[in-house]
């Protein structure tokens, strides 16, 4: 039998696991993107501002939205 049909062994398989992302923001500075965001500011300069994309932004807002 191949070794390729064989599953990973519990050595391997521990080497693959991954710890969760670390936020990109505080709670706090989270909690300011949404009021600033809310107040009509740009998504744009609220990314420049925190230092992440707006992606990130839009990301953070659907959570907020999500948790309201």
């Amino acid at each position: 039998m191949s070794s390729a049909s064989n599953p990973p062994d519990i050595e391997t398989r521990a080497c693959t696991f991954h710890l969760p992302r670390k936020p990109a923001l505080t709670a706090e500075q989270a909690g300011q993107l949404g009021e600033r965001a809310a107040a009509g500011e740009s998504k744009s300069l609220l990314a420049k501002e925190f230092g992440i994309s707006r992606e990130t932004v839009y990301s953070y807002l659907r959570t907020e939205a999500i948790n309201r």
